[in-house]
C-alpha cells in the first residue's frame, strides 16, 4: 500500500544545510579593524568627488568638442543635441584637437562627407588608424558609399567590418574617451542624446569587442 512521505521530510543536502542555519554561533569572531574601514571608504568617497559629472545642452559643436576634450579619467558627461550637430564633425574636431592614435567607431549609417572628413584625419596625422563597424544592413543597401569607403581605406591604415549591428559608439585612444550616441555619423535632423566618458577600462572593453567583429 502507497503512503505519501510526511511533509516534513527533506533531502540529506537540504537537512545539512538547515542543520548548520541551527548551530549556534561562535561567541567571537574576527572583526576588520575599525580604522580600515574608514581608511576604504573614504578613498571610495575621494574617488567619487574626483569624478565630475557634467549636463550640458550645447549651443555648438565646438563647445562639446571642448568639453569632452577636457574630460579627465573618470569624468563623465551627458548631453542634448539638435539635429544641426554632425557626429562625424564632432570626431575629426576632437581627434584634432587630441590626435589620438586610434580610433574605434561603430555606427548603422554615415554619409560620402563623413568619409572623406575621416579620411582628411588619417591623411593629416590627427588620427593613427581607424577600425569601423557598420550595419550590415546599410552596406547592402548603400553600395555607393561602401566602395567610397573602400577605396579611401586601400591607401589608409582603416579597418572596415559589417555585423548585424546597431551600436552607435566611438572611442578615442588619447583620454581614454568613450562617446555613445543615440545618433549616427550623419546628421538625422533630429535631437540626440549623448554620453561621453574618460574611462581606461570602458575604453577597452568598447574597443576590443567592435575589433573582433571586423
Amino acid at each position: 500500500m502507497w503512503m505519501p512521505k510526511p511533509l516534513n521530510t527533506a533531502p540529506p543536502a537540504f537537512a545539512a544545510a538547515f542543520d548548520k542555519l541551527r548551530a549556534p554561533r561562535p561567541p567571537a569572531f574576527d572583526v576588520v579593524p575599525q580604522h580600515i574601514v574608514r581608511r576604504v571608504f573614504d578613498v571610495q568617497n575621494a574617488r567619487r568627488r574626483a569624478a565630475r559629472k557634467a549636463l550640458v545642452k550645447p549651443e555648438n559643436a565646438a563647445e562639446l568638442v571642448r568639453q569632452i576634450a577636457d574630460l579627465e579619467e573618470g569624468d563623465r558627461l551627458h548631453a542634448v543635441i539638435p539635429g544641426n550637430f554632425v557626429f562625424a564633425e564632432i570626431l575629426t574636431q576632437l581627434a584634432e584637437r587630441m590626435k589620438p592614435e586610434s580610433v574605434t567607431l561603430a555606427t548603422l549609417s554615415l554619409s560620402k562627407q563623413n568619409v572623406d572628413a575621416l579620411a582628411a584625419s588619417l591623411d593629416g596625422g590627427h588620427i593613427g588608424r581607424i577600425n569601423f563597424l557598420i550595419s550590415e544592413y546599410f552596406a547592402a543597401t548603400n553600395k555607393a558609399i561602401m566602395a567610397h569607403m573602400e577605396q579611401a581605406a586601400k591607401t589608409r591604415r582603416w579597418r572596415i567590418g559589417t555585423k548585424r549591428s546597431h551600436a552607435k559608439i566611438a572611442t578615442l585612444s588619447a583620454g581614454h574617451i568613450v562617446i555613445e550616441s543615440s545618433g549616427n555619423l550623419r546628421s538625422s535632423q533630429s535631437v540626440e542624446q549623448l554620453s561621453a566618458f574618460s574611462d581606461r577600462q570602458l575604453h577597452d572593453f568598447h574597443a576590443g569587442w567592435i575589433a573582433e567583429l571586423l
